[in-house]
């Protein structure tokens, strides 16, 4: 009996003891009682909180790489910015070299959306999002506050031993 293979295969999956005793062929009871020895159950966690820690790593270091091109990205074009705004203000002085508006506008609208991938990188809400979770916190406290008072001012009559035509509840 291949009783690594076995075990890597309880570790590596999940499968329960019952379920490979059967495959393979080996008492139950016997199964139960290598693995208790050899702690097959903590070697499975132990595997998996390794694999868990590998996935939540590398999904931190795609996310990181990401941010990285996103920033190198919004480097750059502040740098074109700067260049455009130093061009713009050498015009006032030399009216020779046109500047582009449109470059300008597109310049504008590109770091508008720039900042709207970063804001939702870093899950960063805006000023009128910030203000309409308020308001709706605002307004569930208000209705909570109303749902105490109606409740408080509710009176509830419970009538026993009723007679034909009248109601057993009332309020």
């Amino acid at each position: 009996m291949n009783w690594d293979e076995i075990k890597t295969e309880y570790i590596a999956g999940d499968t329960s003891y019952r379920k490979l005793a059967a495959k393979h062929g080996v008492p139950f009871t016997t199964l139960k009682r290598i693995a208790g020895k050899e702690d097959w159950v903590g070697l499975r966690k132990r595997a998996k909180a390794k694999a868990d820690t590998i996935v939540v790593n590398s999904a931190a270091k795609d996310r990181a790489d990401k941010l990285k091109g996103v920033l190198k990205t919004a480097d750059g074009l502040s740098d074109l910015i700067t260049r455009t705004v130093e061009k713009i203000n050498r015009l006032d002085r030399d009216m020779e070299n046109p500047v582009d508006c449109k470059m300008i506008k597109d310049l504008t609208a590109a770091t508008r959306d720039l900042t709207g991938v970063i804001r939702d990188l870093y899950g960063l809400p805006t000023e009128g999002e910030k203000l309409a979770r308020q308001i709706a916190l605002e307004r569930l406290e208000l209705e909570k506050r109303r749902a105490d008072v109606e409740d408080q001012n509710t009176t509830v009559t419970v009538v026993f031993g009723t007679e034909e035509g009248q109601e057993a509840w009332a309020q």
